[in-house]
């Protein structure tokens, strides 16, 4: 997880820089493994207006013990790469899962989820929405009965509700210079 934040911040850095790019009004989306990674990066910077998980993990240490789709290996040798099983280092799967992080969230978070995802439980959407709700953070679940992983209608009205909220989160409110109104 500290990789991918260095990473993002050091690629903001660059197009800070940049005199065409409005970097006061800056969004994220991801989904599968990006989503996790949006579930990071708000959880680790305030860099962004407004954040879109799609179909994102944030519990690591929940995978690790349960996980069924790629079965329990994938999260120390797949994308996370843990490297090491829970048993042998449970520190690593806490210090690399979203939700352990989310006392200073300021970025506006929509989680998107399907709950016919069999790829990422929607525990994990369900999970960063309880944790960030009752901190008074700006967070919606948003839960898609009919949603698979991969499916095309599923991201479909993924897309159309995040771009949704970019249009919330992202505009400029003029008579001040405040960004829009909580959910």
């Amino acid at each position: 997880m500290a990789d991918i934040v260095h990473g993002v911040e050091e690629a903001l850095r660059t197009v800070k820089h940049m005199a065409w790019i409005d970097t006061t009004r800056i969004g994220v989306i991801g989904h599968s493994y990006g989503g996790y990674m949006v579930n990071a990066l708000v959880a680790r910077t305030h860099e962004f207006r407004a954040a879109v998980a799609v179909s994102g993990l944030s519990d690591l240490a929940h995978d690790a013990m349960t996980r069924v789709s790629y079965g329990t290996d994938w999260v120390y040798a797949g994308q996370p790469r843990m490297e090491l099983p829970i048993q042998v280092a449970p520190e690593r799967y806490v210090n690399n899962s979203p939700v352990m992080f989310l006392d200073s969230v300021t970025t506006p978070l929509l989680l998107i989820h399907g709950v016919l995802d069999y790829t990422a439980d929607i525990v994990h959407a369900e999970e960063m929405f309880q944790r960030l709700a009752s901190r008074h953070k700006i967070v919606r679940l948003e839960r898609y009965r009919y949603g698979e992983h991969e499916n095309d209608d599923f991201l479909d009205r993924a897309w159309a509700d995040a771009l949704d909220w970019f249009d919330t989160y992202l505009q400029h409110d003029a008579r001040g210079g405040r960004w829009g109104g909580a959910e």
